[in-house]
Formats: structure tokens, C-alpha cells, sequence
């Protein structure tokens, strides 16, 4: 995955160019994993980001997590604004009583 979205990245491509040439490219091996279509969008995007130097791979997560990200953003965030990461709200989930 990682060659595909560097070249289209190198190239110039746009980000649904790179998806597009990165989804075809893994498709016929990890097409029928469910997390498949869930998960590419967010990893292309984070690709993208990466080769093009903006992404957060000093602070990130590992790669070898096989996560997309989205968990370790949010968990930043709530971290970030000084909101109850990992605890239950009062009220219950999504409640900010």
C-alpha cells in the first residue's frame, strides 16, 4: 500500500486518484475483509499525509497496529481538551451532564 500511495503522491495525483489506484491494487487480496472499505479511506488519506511530510507518524501509533487511526485522533483530542478519555460521562454515553 505504502508504494502505491508514494508513487501517486509522487506523481502529483489527487487523493482519489491515489485511493482509486490504491483500492484496485489491494482489492483482489483484501477485498472481502469487511474492514476493507472501512478502513482504506482512512489509511490512503493518512498515506497522503505522510509522503507528503504533514503526517503523524512521529506521534502517532505504530503502523504495525493495523489500525486506520481514527481511535489514537479521537483519543487525542479528548486528551487534548481536557475531557474524560477512557472514563464514563455522569449521565451516561454521550451525556455531558
Amino acid at each position: 500500500m505504502t508504494g502505491s500511495i508514494k508513487a501517486g503522491v509522487r506523481r502529483r495525483r489527487s487523493l482519489k486518484q491515489v485511493f482509486d489506484a490504491t483500492s484496485a491494487a489491494l482489492k483482489p487480496r483484501f477485498g472481502k475483509r469487511v474492514i476493507f472499505e472501512h478502513c482504506l479511506p482512512f489509511n490512503v488519506t493518512r498515506g497522503c499525509d505522510e509522503a507528503k511530510g504533514n503526517g503523524p507518524r512521529a506521534s502517532g501509533p505504530p503502523s504495525a497496529t493495523g489500525t486506520c487511526g481514527r481511535h489514537y485522533r479521537d483519543k487525542a483530542r479528548r486528551g487534548a481538551a481536557g475531557g474524560a478519555s477512557g472514563q464514563r460521562l455522569a449521565g451516561g454515553f454521550g451525556s455531558v451532564t
